[in-house]
C-alpha cells in the first residue's frame, strides 16, 4: 500500500511540473549530448598541419565550417565513414600529396574515432565536402 502511495505521489509531482522544469530537463538530457571534436589534417608533401575544433550543435571552436560540420556530422549519425559527398568531380591522378586525417572526441555522449589517408586533397574535398576544409 506504501508503494502505491509514494509512486501516485511521484506521477502527481511529474503532471505538476511546469513547461519551464520540463524544458529544463530537456536542456540538460542535450547538454549532456554536446559533442566536441578534434581535427587533425597532415598533407603528406608539403608537411601542412593544421588541428582544429569543434563544438556541436553551438559551433563553437576554431573550425573554418562549423555550423555545416556539424550538420553533416548529425545528418550520418557521427559515423564519418558513411561520408560521402560527391564524386561527379574528377580527381587529377597527379596529385600525390596524400591528406591524412585524423578525428577523435566524443558525439552525442558516443567516443567517436575516424582515421583516413587520402590519396589527394581531391579526393578528401569530394568524400567530405567542408568537414576536412580545414587546410
Amino acid at each position: 500500500m506504501f508503494a502505491k502511495v509514494i509512486t501516485t505521489l511521484a506521477v502527481a509531482a511529474m503532471l505538476a511540473a511546469s513547461p519551464a522544469q520540463a524544458q529544463a530537463a530537456t536542456g540538460a538530457e542535450e547538454a549532456e549530448k554536446a559533442s566536441v571534436l578534434t581535427f587533425e589534417l597532415l598533407e603528406t608533401r608539403t608537411a601542412q598541419w593544421a588541428q582544429v575544433r569543434l563544438e556541436c550543435p553551438s559551433g563553437r571552436g576554431n573550425h573554418p565550417h562549423a555550423e555545416q560540420t556539424c550538420y553533416e556530422i548529425k545528418r550520418v549519425k557521427g559515423d564519418l565513414t558513411k561520408l560521402n559527398h560527391s564524386f561527379e568531380q574528377r580527381c587529377v591522378r597527379d596529385d600525390t600529396s596524400a591528406v591524412i586525417v585524423d578525428v577523435s572526441g566524443n558525439w552525442k555522449s558516443q567516443n567517436l574515432e575516424y582515421h583516413m589517408i587520402f590519396a589527394n586533397h581531391c579526393h578528401l574535398k569530394t568524400t567530405g565536402g567542408p568537414i576536412f576544409d580545414v587546410l
